[in-house]
């Protein structure tokens, strides 16, 4: 104890002073005002600023998503399927071709018939001009010879 006492402090503790430390209170003046309406004015433009960088952040993000996903596109396009999904696939596509040909058959088929019936109905309305102006030259007198007289 006669060493604690003759240093005057003890280990891993600082040694105390004989100096008295006087503590100056804070007055508030105008000035001080202004550092508190200047300090709430940087907080709102550093709240700004956080607003603008979260922002920024989360359009990193999503463009960061969006390239992970393309890049996700981009390797299964090289990467070879399994040769059970890849066979079912064609075999669907394929199935899906014939229903669209068979379709596209039958529409043309629609087509000719309809074609054909409106060429008949043509060629039966030509015939039937063709007949009436025959008979109208028929019965028109003809007038080369001047007039009649009995």
């Amino acid at each position: 104890m006669k060493k604690v006492e003759e240093q005057g402090s003890l280990n891993g503790f600082s040694p105390v002073s004989s100096t008295p430390v006087f503590w100056k209170s804070r007055k508030r003046s105008a000035s001080s005002a202004k550092n508190l309406d200047s300090a709430v004015d940087d907080s709102t433009a550093d709240k700004a600023m956080e607003k603008q960088e979260d922002s920024s952040m989360e359009e990193k993000q999503l463009e960061s998503n969006n390239f992970s996903v393309l890049s996700e596109k981009r390797k299964a396009l090289f990467e070879p399927l399994e040769p059970d999904r890849e066979i079912d696939g064609l075999n669907e596509q394929l199935e899906e071709d014939a229903r669209v040909l068979e379709h596209l058959q039958l529409q043309l088929l629609e087509e000719r018939s309809k074609r054909t019936d409106v060429e008949r109905q043509n060629t039966m309305l030509q015939d039937q001009i063709t007949m009436l102006m025959n008979m109208l030259h028929e019965n028109e007198p003809e007038e080369d010879d001047g007039p009649e007289e009995p």
